[in-house]
């Protein structure tokens, strides 16, 4: 199935979290085949605090809040 939302999460690459977020499908309300193909999720640079390495884990949720595999990419501003 597919997901219902994602959690995105920037952390420390020790895993302490920095910022997160929920982000819904611009199309979440809609049937399956209606729903957009990418979904958008923005940070500002002043809610990272100044931080210069990073990881952004993103991972899939159900309706009931399950999540799903993650996702995981080192980043460094």
């Amino acid at each position: 199935p597919r997901a219902y939302d994602y959690l995105v999460r920037f952390e420390r690459l020790d895993g302490t979290p920095v910022r997160t977020k929920r982000v819904y499908s611009p199309g979440a309300n809609l049937p399956e085949a209606l729903d957009a193909a990418t979904t958008t999720c923005v940070f500002a640079k002043s809610e990272l605090k100044g931080e210069t390495d990073l990881r952004v884990v993103v991972r899939p949720m159900n309706c009931w809040g399950v999540m799903g595999c993650k996702k995981t990419v080192a980043c460094r501003f």
